[in-house]
């Protein structure tokens, strides 16, 4: 009973942090005040309004499975991501391909008997690659500049390759700190104070 308690608590705060980060994102979703092409995996060309349908699709589906947490809806929102992903490769999100791996590990852990425990594995993963994949020049001469180009106070920290390379280390050390039961409370803190920051 416990373990289900938990699962929707993890389901309802997922489920809102998707939907807050597609709004944020709407361009990429909608097509509305879109800058950018499309990029289907398969070389067809896609309606715009296939591509908002599809958006809505999924949207309606996080919304129910915050009231409803039933196996059929959280593969129902699977398949959302699914379709949303191959109409679009540039949706593919660490956030976004993150939220339909949990959905995946909700959908199954009656199934498989998941633990929420196990589900932080997903989380300390994403973190622990986020971090290492910016140790790399491209990170350190285009994305930190132009993540600290926000305001004329930051724009110059955003050339400082040492606090580039510890803003990698910092996502390295969430995941670590993400995997283990008793630094999981300092991992979550550290995460939600890196995304307070960003």
């Amino acid at each position: 009973m416990e373990e289900e308690i938990s699962h929707k608590r993890v389901t309802i705060v997922l489920g809102i942090h998707l939907l807050v980060s597609m709004v944020i994102s709407y361009p990429l979703w909608t097509h509305i005040n879109r800058s950018f092409p499309s990029t289907p995996i398969f070389p067809i060309e896609i309606a715009s309004i296939l591509q908002s349908l599809s958006f809505l699709i999924l949207a309606l589906g996080i919304i129910s499975s915050l009231f409803l947490q039933k196996e059929k809806i959280l593969w129902f929102v699977l398949g959302g991501f699914l379709l949303v992903f191959i109409m679009d490769v540039h949706r593919i999100q660490v956030w976004a391909y993150q939220g339909a791996l949990l959905y995946l590990g909700l959908a199954l852990s009656k199934r498989f008997k998941i633990s929420s425990g196990a589900l932080f594995i997903i989380f300390a993963g994403t973190y622990f690659w986020s971090g290492i994949h910016k140790f790399n020049p491209g990170y350190y001469e285009r994305v930190f500049p132009w993540l600290m180009g926000f305001s004329d106070f930051t724009t110059p920290l955003g050339q400082s390759k040492i606090l580039a390379t510890a803003s990698a280390g910092f996502e390295v050390i969430i995941g670590t700190l993400l995997l283990l039961p008793k630094t999981r409370k300092i991992g979550v803190f550290s995460a939600i104070f890196l995304h307070a920051v960003i």
